[in-house]
């Protein structure tokens, strides 16, 4: 019954989805086949809980053949400070789920547990070794296995996974994690070095292999016929700490200080054959997986310090933020989970039996205050929620005093729309320079030119979802008098630092559709302001009339896709980081991030040596491969014949070439889009006419 249900009814529930590890594995098990939701109380997340395992019903888990358990408290640190907790989270409320799910038919549970269940081990020992845990966190564990395994039937199976000790990058980073920890100082600082001296093993293990193992224990229908605990760490894993920051100091060029006198009592190894012989294979082997966190972090990481754990959670179960929720969030890409489904089409039956649909409602208010609540607002300011992202840009112009013969500065190189809608008003686009890093607009250059001219307005664009700096050019539009517009159609749940938009901006204009990380159902937008601006435009007509406004059927989608936009941001985030990994090779540049961004787009410089027509032949090439690449974004000046000479705009505009991305986009798909870029860049590599470039630039 058991391997029947698996093989045809693939529908699994992650606890834990938006923690390190469930980053990694929700893509694994979508890539997959699965169908897949989420239950997480986001207790390190700057958003609103979705759901803690712990308030899930057996009605609602009976739509479930598999259960993956990462939900819980994952650390030494995190027990200590929280020993009742811990005992509760990681054992009473544990035992209680799993037996839930026994009762409401699932095939299969799955528990992410520790290899520090063995304490001190004199060489690398196998699952039937004696435990000996040294501490509150793999106590528990230990624990809960034991019980665990008590529940099992011939209906109900429980795998048990001893992880080794994680590393390496995942949409949700770690930054306690001492090898993640080590190698973003070795970035930063230059320098690495530890608190002991480095003798003590660790079995190290890459959280994409962890995530590999765990879609593993799901697929394997016979993997529990003799064994329900299996060791997982790499085979080559098993190392002093000492000697893996070495490796580490190698590949990064940091600096590598000299070890301290103290011992870590914590020293283990374990046997991995157990779990290979079911057929699992591991792919990232040490050198492998820190060269890959090392290049994720110099190129694509903010670099902002991670808040600490202890005292976000501290402030977490202060604030008794533990609420049930009714809802569980789908953490597909593409679509609405069932349940989702389900509520969207009862919503949709009411708005169209109370002649709503083409009208504001209360759909749209709960969907404003969604956006409220990501933009952290204020008291005084509020969201107007429209048709688009274009209506929110004109009505925000308009409300602004921009009309026929005023000035408007913006980019030059962003999506035309912004210009365009400025010239749908009489007014005149003003066109700044960008910055060559980032590819947004250069509060410099702004400046410079507001020293001897004028405009009415600013509009400054997070450029292919990077935020700009807001702060920066706020402070220049001020100094002036100038009301500043941000557009944030491509940066929805994008942050720079603890930096707030909604602080720096008259307005903020937003887009939700289908190339978005969240949308409505079909197009829709917001406006974000004062009240004295919205209430202004929501009072006069020739501002805003009904058909304006967000339709109650877009706006109810939008609701019930809520909470898979920052589990489609992660996703977005690792596709431009898997096409980092080639393009960087072969001297390519990312955009550089000075906070984080949504990645909607893909946006890479070829060598600065290279002309537009070589950039042009990689397309071509790409092609000729089944992907298609992008020039975009051209200059507004070049698309609307305006005056500019924005040579930095010019230029990135000549070089950028954009990559395949997209909510719905698979590993599977990633993958061939790595492969085709790799072969591509090796033919230009090899022809005549432009292998003095890349030989030069390629890495």
């Amino acid at each position: 019954m058991m391997e029947e249900r698996l093989l045809n009814s693939p529908a699994v529930l992650v606890t834990g989805s938006r923690g390190y590890i469930g980053a990694a594995v929700v893509p694994a098990l979508l890539e997959h086949g699965y169908t897949v939701s989420g239950a997480d109380p986001g207790w390190f997340l700057d958003e609103k809980q979705v759901l803690d395992f712990s308030t899930l019903s057996v009605d609602y888990i009976s739509g479930f053949d598999a259960v993956i358990h990462l939900a819980g408290l994952s650390d030494d640190k995190l027990c200590d400070a929280f020993p009742d907790k811990a005992e509760d989270i990681n054992v009473t409320e544990t035992l209680s789920f799993a037996a839930r799910c026994k009762q409401a038919g699932v095939s299969r549970f799955v528990l992410a547990s520790s290899a520090a269940v063995y304490g001190n081990t004199d060489s690398a020992v196998s699952e039937d070794h004696p435990l000996n845990p040294q501490t509150v966190y793999s106590k528990g564990k230990s624990e809960a296995e034991l019980r665990l395994l008590e529940l099992v039937s011939p209906e109900f199976d429980i795998v048990c996974l001893r992880f080794g000790s994680a590393y390496g990058y995942s949409a949700q980073p770690r930054e306690d994690l001492v090898l993640n920890r080590l190698a973003k100082r070795a970035i930063n600082e230059d320098e690495i070095g530890l608190f002991t001296d480095g003798r003590s093993y660790r079995p190290f293990v890459h959280v994409e292999d962890i995530a590999a193992a765990i879609t593993h224990a799901i697929s394997c229908a016979e993997l529990t016929r003799k064994h329900h605990i299996f060791n997982v760490s790499h085979p080559q894993g098993n190392l002093p700490v000492g000697k893996a920051v070495e490796i580490l100091a190698q590949i990064s060029g940091a600096t590598l200080l000299e070890p301290h006198d103290k011992t870590d009592p914590r020293s283990y190894a374990i046997d991995v054959n157990r779990f290979i012989e079911t057929g699992f294979t591991y792919q990232w082997p040490l050198e492998r997986g820190l060269d890959h966190l090392v290049r994720q972090l110099r190129y694509l990481s903010s670099h902002k310090p991670e808040q600490d754990r202890i005292e976000k959670l501290s402030l977490v179960f202060k604030e008794n933020n533990n609420t049930p929720s009714d809802q569980v969030a789908s953490v597909s890409p593409s679509v609405l989970g069932e349940e989702s489904s389900k509520r969207y089409l009862s919503d949709v039956g009411s708005i169209v039996q109370n002649s709503r649909y083409r009208l504001a409602g209360a759909q749209s208010c709960t969907a404003a205050q969604l956006l409220q609540q990501e933009y952290q607002t204020s008291d005084n300011q509020e969201a107007l929620m429209l048709r688009s992202g274009t209506d929110a840009l004109t009505r925000g112009l308009q409300v602004l005093g921009v009309k026929a013969g005023s000035s408007v500065a913006m980019p030059d190189q962003c999506f035309h729309a912004v210009a365009a809608t400025v010239l749908s008003l009489g007014a005149k686009p003003v066109l700044i320079d960008i910055r060559g890093d980032d590819f947004n607009l250069d509060s410099k250059a702004l400046e410079a030119f507001l020293a001897n001219n004028t405009v009415d307005c600013v509009i400054v664009v997070d450029n292919y979802g990077t935020p700009a700096d807001w702060a920066a050019i706020s402070a220049v539009t001020r100094l002036h008098r100038i009301s500043l517009i941000v557009d944030a159609c491509e940066s929805l749940g994008a942050s720079r630092q603890s930096q707030k938009v909604v602080d720096y901006a008259d307005v903020v204009v937003v887009s939700f559709s289908f190339t978005k990380p969240v949308h409505a159902a079909g197009m829709g937008g917001a406006l974000i302001a004062d009240r004295s601006i919205t209430q202004t435009i929501e009072s006069n007509e020739a501002y805003l009339y009904r058909q304006l406004r967000l339709p109650e059927i877009n706006a109810a989608y939008l609701v019930r896709a809520w909470d898979q936009l920052h589990c489609n941001i992660n996703h977005l985030r690792d596709i431009y980081s898997s096409y980092s990994e080639v393009a960087h090779h072969f001297g390519l540049l990312p955009q550089k991030e000075h906070g984080r961004s949504t990645r909607i787009h893909a946006p890479f410089l070829v060598p600065v040596d290279w002309s537009a027509e070589t950039r042009d032949i990689l397309i071509k090439k790409l092609a000729g491969e089944g992907i298609q690449a992008a020039t975009q974004f051209q200059c507004q000046s070049r698309l609307l014949s305006l005056d500019s000479d924005c040579n930095v705009s010019i230029d990135t505009a000549n070089r950028v070439i954009t990559l395949p991305t997209g909510g719905g986009l698979q590993k599977s798909s990633i993958k061939r889009v790595q492969t085709a870029l790799n072969t591509c860049l090796e033919s230009l590599l090899n022809s005549n006419a432009t292998s003095n470039t890349l030989a030069e630039t390629a890495v």
